[in-house]
């Protein structure tokens, strides 16, 4: 698995909850998706999320347990560091996945007239031996993200590209994802979303999905999110299912 596909594990759309509250005053999660916001937290803030997520491939499931670490340092920058975890599959492999540490620079703030617009760059080290004895080799990832409310719609458009195994022959991966939410009440926050990597020989096939999913806001630090992700191409996932929840802690400095 290609620690730099965000899917289910590193970045993904925020689910708009509490409109109420400034965007720096709730979670943000990085999962269940592949589309990130554009917003950061408030500084001084951390936030942590823990998932699981199980992978049909072929006739077997792939299980992975995806956390993400992410700190505010200022109104602009924000440090997170993530792997999707200890992943396993019967009869096939068993190892910790690639750490990726990431940088998010906020570039623009969300107005009537336009969106709001950030950018990060990530680098991704080996962890463990992955299938069949193959090791990863050291990856990059560059992001830029797009997010804006029109009405009840909260939209996040991200595109990027992954550079694989930077130690070896490169390979480039182009990706695209669009997602949208919609508070509608109740702490209840669906959301749905379309998105599309290219193929990149081993290290990363091709990849085209639809995924829904429903968070839950637990007061104003919590949100919790469960959904499932079909794959619309030809490549070996066929579907995968996953929840996971995304706590904010207090605000421990101000800038």
């Amino acid at each position: 698995m290609n620690p730099l596909r965000p899917a289910l594990a590193l970045v993904g759309a925020a689910l708009t909850v509490t409109p109420a509250l400034a965007a720096e005053d709730v979670p943000l999660p990085c999962r269940p998706t592949i589309a990130c916001t554009a917003e950061i937290v408030a500084p001084g803030r951390a936030e942590v999320e823990l998932g699981y997520a199980a992978r049909r491939i072929g006739t077997d499931f792939q299980h992975t347990t995806p956390v993400l670490l992410k700190l505010t340092v200022t109104e602009r920058l924000q440090l997170q560091v993530g792997t999707n975890g200890w992943t396993f599959q019967p009869g096939t492999s068993r190892y910790l996945d690639d750490t990726v540490f990431l940088a998010k620079v906020a570039l623009v703030k969300q107005s009537e007239a336009v969106p709001a617009i950030s950018a990060s760059l990530a680098m991704a080290t080996p962890t463990s031996v992955g299938t069949l004895g193959y090791r990863p080799g050291v990856d990059a990832q560059g992001i830029v993200y797009a997010s804006k409310d029109v009405g009840p719609i909260h939209g996040d458009l991200n595109v990027g590209l992954n550079v694989l195994e930077l130690d070896r022959t490169p390979r480039h991966q182009p990706f695209a994802a669009f997602s949208a939410s919609s508070d509608v009440g109740h702490g209840l926050t669906p959301m749905a979303e379309v998105y599309g990597f290219a193929g990149a020989g081993r290290a990363a096939p091709r990849d085209v999905g639809f995924l829904a999913a429903l968070g839950v806001a637990v007061g104003s630090w919590c949100v919790l999110d469960v959904g499932g992700d079909v794959g619309l191409g030809a490549q070996d996932r066929s579907f995968t299912l996953f929840v996971g929840f995304t706590a904010l802690s207090p605000r421990a400095w101000r800038t």
